[in-house]
């Protein structure tokens, strides 16, 4: 897979952290999430990286993405 090394760094940066960049949700975050996502609806297998799908996990919760989600998913 060609996603294994990028994801295996991002799967270390996050060991003990719940954000990329300090104690916050960050436009880091953002960033990276909203790639991520795409492979999330590609069913992109991150099983072997579970660091990185909690925190994705976490990002795709938060209720701004969901009313973003559902703002998008009426139009």
């Amino acid at each position: 897979m060609l996603l294994r090394k990028p994801l295996g760094v991002l799967n270390d940066a996050l060991e003990g952290r719940e954000y990329l960049v300090g104690n916050s949700f960050t436009v880091a975050d953002l960033n990276v999430a909203s790639i991520l996502v795409w492979g999330k609806m590609a069913r992109l297998d991150m099983s072997t990286h579970p660091e990185a799908t909690r925190w994705l996990d976490g990002c795709l919760a938060r209720s701004t993405y969901g009313r973003l989600r559902d703002r998008t998913s009426r139009k």
